[in-house]
């Protein structure tokens, strides 16, 4: 599964040595159409903060149950600084509801980890990309 699927998870895990479930988001689309590619992800990143803001991930994944969680996004092609501004801001945002960067392994990987449970107060939290 990959970006382009936005309403699926690529993959989940359980990463032993930290004892977090991952959830990670394969991303290998150019980033020749900027605005389309930045949309892409928009959507993905969306769909998985709604899963685990509602619960589904428990539901989905039983080992996930009492562990912290990270979404990772690996990228094929190293994204514009506009795609680096937008993870910034999702960064940023996530700040007060407990995600913060955790990863930056690899030339271009992302991390955002998240605290356990996921407060509440994030559950609106979306991400729209600004025009202009």
């Amino acid at each position: 599964m990959t970006v382009e699927q936005g309403r699926v998870v690529d993959a989940i895990g359980v990463e032993r040595a930290t004892d977090t479930v991952v959830l990670t988001i394969s991303d290998h689309l150019t980033w020749e159409d900027e605005r389309a590619h930045l949309s892409t992800l928009q959507t993905k990143l969306n769909t998985y903060f709604a899963y685990l803001e509602s619960g589904e991930v428990y539901e989905s994944f039983a080992e996930s149950r009492g562990r912290a969680f990270r979404i990772d996004i690996v990228f094929l092609h190293t994204p514009t600084p506009a795609a680096d501004d937008f993870l910034t801001e999702v960064r940023r945002d996530h700040r007060g509801c407990r995600v913060w960067p955790v990863v930056a392994s690899l030339a271009r990987s992302y991390g955002f980890a998240v605290g356990r449970p996921i407060p509440s107060s994030c559950s609106a939290l979306r991400y729209v990309l600004r025009t202009g």
